[in-house]
């Protein structure tokens, strides 16, 4: 029933409510015709919103103000109120006893974030989100197949990514999220499932290099993907998602894949990425030593990546045609010339293993294997072969 759907929350493993404590009072009114009317004031002290985690509900308020019959419930109010969190859901529940009932609500939301709040995702460890998130969600159907429609502002709040990308707070950020969630009436046969799509905007950004500092300021990002999640895990598929310069929208990279195993498996990408390549964009991807090599122009990379506890595997194959490329003295190909790259390797937080590159261009090849440990090391290793 469409009550269940309230009921559901309480009941997901992840939440403890079992240290709480409840307080305050309330009030019904009935008629033997089923009319009602009820308001509850409540305080909830002392449970965690996440097990094992600091995040709780400390001194919670809860407001209800609803009214019915046995056809419909209207809630005029239900509100949770907590120091990190703020939840306001109005609407009405039709047939709330039956299967077939029917809702249409809208949540409001506001969440006072605290660093790696996206830890559940597989592949996000590195992702911290901090400062308000305001999101408004309007939710309707059957419990069998509930619709929503989820918009999040995240201006206010700050992302760092890894080190690597940055989104500073008063910065546009929104993030929009459609789609349906299936088999949620308790069928044992079926586990509950969400399908839809998502989009994402984020405006004034840094991408940093690898000593932490910003090696490009003032990226637009946008993004779009469509997604389906069940128990066995979350994919996003046909992501697209695409870097311009904010002050004169100039296009510097557009990714194309899937990703596989975001939630509870191990993460694979396959992707192709456009680029045009300068040395900043280089720098920032942390792709390249500025006192060796350097890149200029456009081409469009071929990109697999799996995860293996802590560690990414990677490879990546690149036609050259495309681009400006030099390493110092040694060699230096003109954009219009025909060349290759390929290369793969294994890439943790403090350490980056080449396992192979390779270079190919007219008349000479280079092989390479080396490492690129974390700036803080102090320590680059390369064995370089040149063939003719």
């Amino acid at each position: 029933t469409p009550l269940a759907l309230f009921f559901f929350f309480f009941t997901i493993n992840s939440i403890d409510l079992s240290k709480g404590v409840f307080s305050g009072s309330f009030a019904f009114n009935g008629n033997p015709s089923g009319e009602w009317s009820g308001k509850a004031d409540l305080k909830l002290q002392g449970a965690s919103l996440i097990k094992g985690s600091s995040f709780g509900l400390s001194d919670t308020g809860l407001s209800v103000v609803a009214s019915g019959t046995p056809r419909v419930i209207s809630l005029q109010e239900f509100n949770v109120k907590d120091q990190s969190i703020l939840f306001k859901l109005s609407g009405e529940i039709s047939d709330p006893l039956r299967s077939h009932g029917e809702m249409a609500v809208r949540l409001d939301t506001e969440l006072q974030t605290e660093g790696k709040i996206l830890s559940a995702l597989t592949g996000t460890e590195e992702i911290s989100l901090k400062g308000p998130l305001t999101a408004t969600s309007r939710i309707r159907g059957p419990l069998g197949r509930i619709v929503f429609d989820i918009q999040a502002d995240l201006t206010r709040a700050s992302i760092e990514g890894a080190g690597r990308i940055t989104k500073h707070p008063e910065t546009k950020g929104a993030i929009a999220i459609k789609g349906t969630l299936s088999n949620l009436s308790g069928n044992k046969r079926k586990a509950p499932s969400v399908d839809g799509t998502l989009g994402f905007e984020f405006s004034k950004t840094s991408l940093n290099s690898t000593d932490g500092k910003p090696a490009i300021r003032d990226l637009d990002l946008y993004g779009k993907s469509t997604f389906d999640y069940a128990p066995k895990g979350m994919d996003l598929k046909d992501l697209e998602v695409e870097i311009r310069r904010h002050s004169n929208k100039t296009f510097l990279a557009k990714f194309r894949g899937n990703i596989e195993g975001l939630v509870n498996g191990a993460m694979k990408i396959n992707a192709t990425v456009n680029s045009n390549l300068d040395n900043d964009f280089i720098s920032g991807l942390g792709m390249a030593d500025p006192k060796g090599f350097r890149f200029l122009g456009h081409t469009t990379l071929g990109v697999k990546i799996a995860q293996n506890a802590g560690a990414y595997s990677f490879a990546v194959d690149a036609p050259l045609k495309g681009l400006e490329i030099s390493f110092g003295d040694l060699f230096a190909k003109k954009q219009g010339v025909d060349g290759s790259l390929s290369l793969n390797g294994v890439h943790s937080m403090k350490l980056t293993k080449l396992n192979a590159v390779s270079l190919a261009l007219p008349g000479v090849s280079l092989g390479a294997t080396g490492k690129i440990a974390d700036p803080r090391q102090d320590l680059t290793e390369f064995d370089l072969l040149i063939k003719e």
